[in-house]
């Protein structure tokens, strides 16, 4: 009785190894076929994916080169900024200077 139980659970192991076998070669013969049918849409998707990728990066380049004019003028009024009011002072004391002789100040 022992060794027909174990003669039947072989002839079950190997069954089950058929079926595997069977089901691995059928999935491998199915992704095989999805494959080829789908391999003009990916390759379609890549280049979409590369002219969107480049008009992007252009419209990128664009904006960030934009954008850093515009920062290197809110750096270059920042550093001018602290000097106005001696820069006014001295456009001020220029401007009397400069005034014909005929003011109202008489020294």
């Amino acid at each position: 009785m022992g060794v027909s139980l174990l003669v039947g659970g072989a002839i079950l192991a190997a069954g089950a190894v058929a079926v595997s076998a069977v089901l691995a070669i059928l999935a491998s013969v199915l992704g095989a076929v999805l494959w080829v049918v789908l391999l003009p849409f990916r390759l379609l998707g890549l280049v979409f994916k590369l002219v969107l990728l480049s008009v992007v990066g252009a419209f990128g380049l664009t904006v960030l080169l934009v954008a850093g004019v515009a920062a290197l003028a809110v750096i270059g009024v920042a550093l001018v900024a602290p000097f106005l009011p001696v820069l006014a002072i001295a456009a001020v004391v220029w401007w009397i200077v400069k005034k014909s002789p005929r003011s109202a100040v008489r020294v």
